[in-house]
């Protein structure tokens, strides 16, 4: 009697207060909820009637809802046997998984456990895969003899003795710097005179042979 009454709702307790005889409670709260058994027969008919693996996006929670399932028809003595678990769990996998499942019958598996084992195996295998193959694209990583012939190469701007010009002006011309002449009116050209100035007009623009006016 102090066993049932630690197990039963507050209000159950204070209805069957003046009950003494436990096995005259056990039966009077056995035919009070019997008839749930009925109501949830029902229910879990229909939840295993349309309990489908594709519905889920992983194993894991198929295999919550499974036994959550199987809980309840245990409850009402109609649980599923494992054969009928795996068949209802091959039966309705993806049509993409059509050569999955034709492997999975060859194995011959008895033991539900075993297929959901093997399917959250696969399902951690492919997270490996797919993220192994997004650290980079395909050839992205240069070759190890890539690196070699890059060390061997020398600058494009080496001077003859593979000395690379220095951009600090180390290899640079010594020497007064004489002005660029380039084509065009107003710009600087190459003068056949040592001196850089005009010797008519005495500027820098123009050599004297260009020089114009009378």
């Amino acid at each position: 009697m102090y066993i049932i009454s630690n197990h039963i709702h507050t209000d159950l307790k204070d209805e069957y207060l003046l009950e003494e005889d436990p096995r005259a409670l056990w039966l009077a709260l056995k035919q009070r909820y019997e008839q749930q058994k009925a109501v949830i027969l029902l229910d879990a008919t229909h939840e295993c009637n349309h309990l489908r693996i594709q519905d889920f996006k992983s194993a894991n929670k198929y295999n919550h809802a499974m036994h959550k399932l199987s809980s309840k028809l245990n409850f009402c003595e109609k649980e599923p046997s494992d054969m009928e678990k795996i068949e209802k769990t091959l039966s309705t996998m993806l049509l993409a998984q059509i050569v999955l499942q034709q492997q999975y019958r060859e194995r011959g598996f008895t033991v539900y456990f075993d297929l959901i084992k093997t399917l959250l195996q696969a399902k951690r295998h492919n997270e490996l895969l797919f993220w192994n193959s997004n650290q980079g694209p395909v050839g992205a990583k240069p070759l190890p003899e890539v690196h070699a012939n890059a060390q061997k190469q020398t600058p494009k701007d080496a001077n003859k003795n593979g000395n690379p010009k220095s951009s600090k002006g180390k290899n640079k011309r010594k020497g007064p710097h004489k002005p660029r002449g380039a084509k065009g009116k107003g710009n600087n050209s190459k003068s056949k005179y040592k001196s850089p100035t005009c010797i008519k007009c005495g500027c820098y623009n123009h050599p004297t042979k260009k020089y114009r006016t009378p």
